[in-house]
């Protein structure tokens, strides 16, 4: 007697509300924005949550910018743009125990699989 389960990977691309916001915005507050291109803006941005307090931002900020940038990194709600699982998916079949220890694989120990790497 063996215990098979069958298992399957596919993606989902999700996106937050579109947002605008004036980087002339972020340059006199307490992690003020010294860039000059778009790409520094959004490199700006990507790194704000992880170098600065981003609550103490929010309240340094206009209100309508507060919101669009909590809109944008603290997004209420995503909408999918891309769903593999439509187009096909990548599944196999694995053999093996069930063990709680495996938490990283949903508590199985497997020991022989179909799939391909």
């Amino acid at each position: 007697m063996y215990q098979l389960r069958r298992c399957r990977t596919y993606t989902i691309s999700e996106a937050s509300e579109v947002v605008e916001l004036n980087p002339e915005d972020f340059r006199n507050i307490s992690y003020p924005f010294e860039g000059e291109t778009e790409e520094d803006f959004l490199n700006y941005l990507d790194t704000i949550t992880y170098e600065a307090d981003i609550y103490d931002i929010y309240d340094e900020l206009d209100e309508g910018v507060a919101d669009a940038l909590a809109g944008l990194l603290e997004p209420a709600e995503y909408k999918v743009f891309f769903d593999s699982e439509t187009k096909g998916e990548n599944a196999w079949l694995e053999s093996g125990e069930v063990d709680e220890e495996y938490r990283k694989y949903g508590g199985f120990n497997a020991r022989e699989t179909t799939e391909i790497y």
